[in-house]
Order: C-alpha cells, then sequence, then structure tokens
C-alpha cells in the first residue's frame, strides 16, 4: 500500500533514466524504447508498460515543384490519374514500413495510415487509402504513369534481378537532385 506519492520534475529524459536506473524513481518513459527494452525484459524487477501515444513521427517526401513528382500530365495508361500522383502512389506502395519500423526502432512503433495520433480515434477516418507495401500495385502504377519496371536482368553468371526495388531509389534520386536544383 502506498502512504505517500512525489512527483519530481526532471527537464531532461537522460537525467530521469539515470535517476530510474540508480533507483531514485520509480517511473519513467524510455527515451529509446528498443535500446533498453530488451535489458528491462531480461530483470524480474522491472515491468515494461506500453501504449501509443499522443503524438508521432512521420516519413514523408515534398513533391512541389518537382517536375516529376508533381507532374500535372494525364497518365498515358489511365486518364483518372496525374503521372505525379501515379508515380507517387507507386513510391507509397513500394516503402516497406514494416520493415523500416523493424530496422529503426526494433519493431517498437506502432504504424498508422492517419496524420494524427491514433489516440483521436473519432477524428480517424476509416476509409483513408492505406499503403500496405505491395510491390505488385506499385508497378501497376509505374505502368500508369508510362514508366516500365517489370524488365529482367540476365548477368554473366545466368543470375536473374528483377528490378523493382529502384522505385524507393528512384524516389530518393528525385528528392536529391530537387534540394539541388535549389540550392544553384
Amino acid at each position: 500500500m502506498m502512504h505517500q506519492l512525489r512527483i519530481r520534475y526532471l527537464p531532461y529524459p537522460q537525467m530521469a533514466l539515470l535517476e530510474f536506473e540508480e533507483g531514485k524513481i520509480d517511473y519513467t518513459e524510455l527515451i529509446n524504447p528498443s535500446e533498453k527494452r530488451e535489458e528491462y525484459l531480461r530483470e524480474p524487477m522491472f515491468e515494461i508498460y506500453s501504449d501509443i501515444g499522443d503524438t508521432f513521427g512521420s516519413f514523408a517526401y515534398l513533391f512541389r515543384g518537382s517536375k516529376i513528382l508533381g507532374n500535372r500530365t494525364i497518365c498515358p495508361n489511365n486518364p483518372h490519374l496525374t503521372k505525379g500522383l501515379a508515380l507517387r502512389k507507386a513510391i507509397a506502395y513500394a516503402i516497406d514500413r514494416e520493415e523500416m519500423n523493424n530496422i529503426i526502432h526494433g519493431g517498437d512503433y506502432f504504424i498508422t495510415d492517419w496524420p494524427i495520433s491514433p489516440k483521436l480515434g473519432i477524428w480517424c477516418n476509416p476509409d483513408i487509402i492505406r499503403y500496405r507495401h505491395n510491390l505488385e500495385k506499385a508497378k501497376e502504377y509505374m505502368f500508369y504513369a508510362g514508366y516500365d519496371v517489370d524488365y529482367t536482368i540476365n548477368l554473366s553468371r545466368k543470375l536473374t534481378v528483377i528490378s523493382l526495388s529502384c522505385v524507393s531509389f528512384f524516389a530518393m534520386m528525385i528528392l536529391v537532385r530537387g534540394k539541388q536544383k535549389k540550392r544553384k
């Protein structure tokens, strides 16, 4: 039974973590969850609780001013889309957010399709477009935009490489090139 509760304000998360590890405080938020989580899970004296926070990070790409991603020309293979929209959709489908979460955050983060925290549930549109990793859909949208990405390269040792992971590389090259042009 707890008889007294004292609350201290520690302005720096690193300071709070140090005091937690020294036993001076009983509760703290982990700064980088995947870094310490495994260590704390092995210790029976620690209990770890997790919940979706009310803040989030995002992964975005800029297309304003880009002659490729912002292209408003109608797609040659789908008159209902512009080339820029088809390319942005292809990039969105080509990005594997689950893999990024696993590599960067140890799978600890919650992936959402909304531009707001899922904690704001009533404001999250249930009909939002969800771009799950799907290379076939990415190829489809690249085709709509007039790009042939479904080709095979035969190397000298009879190895066959099917190329589509270049969609993400293609997007990064566009972004880097666009930023370099602005600096001139």
